[in-house]
């Protein structure tokens, strides 16, 4: 229950918590060091257990993404699904693992050492048909090298990451929008004051967005905020004093008739990009259907 639900095992400890778990499991509760030497490697092996009965003898798909942890350590995550000519088939995480350093070589050896843990007794190369990742390129360069063992595996690249980067080139091609966006973010970042101005001008106004640069779609929402409430955002910050911080003199100094025309300019043309990726996020989208949303996007 404890691993499933994401609780520490240091929570033991607290003498209520454990002092509860007791009074109504009516048992002894064990230290958090038992838990985790003998308890939770059983969990672990029934879960991988589970994992290898639902993919033997399918075909499946692979995807891998690497992300960093709040202790700036390398984290290979490898998720791995049924491929189902009806349906989407089950997924599942396979495993997560810390990398010393991201390249090629090691995505290439986590992808290795994850289908040896999925078939124990010898990889089944076969039936590995679908490696998904984005396109950064040491993963690009690892899906060449592992296609040579492979044979069956096609590479593809998330089309929502592949959008995320037309919507990253856009932002780069509008520098005093984006300019305008960081700032205005900063303005009412932890700021009653400023917050409550907005509130006095326009009480039903929700509060500026907080886009950031790696959540895909998020800078143009910001930009769709703007462009709709333009008007209303401009006198809130003309109404504050620049000297008060430097982020509110720059955002004062950007207002502008070509911000306002850049700002409709994206949001009329490129505004369809987050709702399509919004789209292409959704679990057990079919083929078709993902198709069909990329050629809105390109018309």
């Amino acid at each position: 229950m404890m691993a499933s639900a994401n609780i520490p095992f240091s929570k033991l400890n607290n003498p209520c918590f454990r002092g509860f778990l007791e009074k109504y499991t009516t048992c002894n509760i064990p230290d958090e060091s038992t838990l985790r030497k003998l308890y939770l490697p059983r969990c672990y092996d029934d879960k991988l257990n589970k994992i290898k009965q639902s993919v033997q003898g399918n075909k499946i798909w692979v995807s891998i993404d690497e992300s960093t942890d709040v202790e700036g350590r390398y984290i290979g995550n490898v998720i791995v699904g049924v491929l189902s000519p009806d349906s989407a088939g089950q997924k599942f995480l396979l495993t997560s693992e810390n990398l010393q350093k991201v390249n090629h070589s090691t995505i290439v050896n986590l992808f290795e050492t994850s289908m040896s843990l999925l078939w124990p007794n010898g990889i089944e190369y076969e039936n590995v048909m679908l490696f998904v990742t984005d396109a950064a390129p040491y993963i690009v360069k690892a899906a060449k090298k592992l296609k040579n063992r492979y044979k069956n595996m096609v590479h593809i690249t998330c089309l929502a990451h592949g959008l995320h980067r037309v919507a990253d080139v856009i932002r780069t091609s509008y520098p005093d929008v984006d300019n305008f966006i960081a700032n205005t973010k900063k303005i009412f970042r932890k700021a009653p004051s400023r917050i409550l101005a907005l509130r006095e001008i326009a009480p039903t106004l929700p509060l500026p967005p907080s886009p950031v640069v790696t959540r895909w779609g998020s800078w143009l929402n910001a930009v769709q905020y703007y462009a709709t409430h333009y008007d209303t955002i401009i006198q809130v910050i003309a109404a504050l004093d620049k000297n008060d911080a430097s982020c509110i003199a720059v955002a004062q100094s950007l207002i502008s008739k070509q911000l306002f025309e850049n700002l409709n300019l994206i949001n009329n043309n490129f505004g369809d990009i987050s709702i399509a990726i919004k789209k292409l996020e959704a679990s057990n989208l079919e083929i078709s259907k993902t198709i069909d949303i990329i050629d809105v996007v390109s018309k």
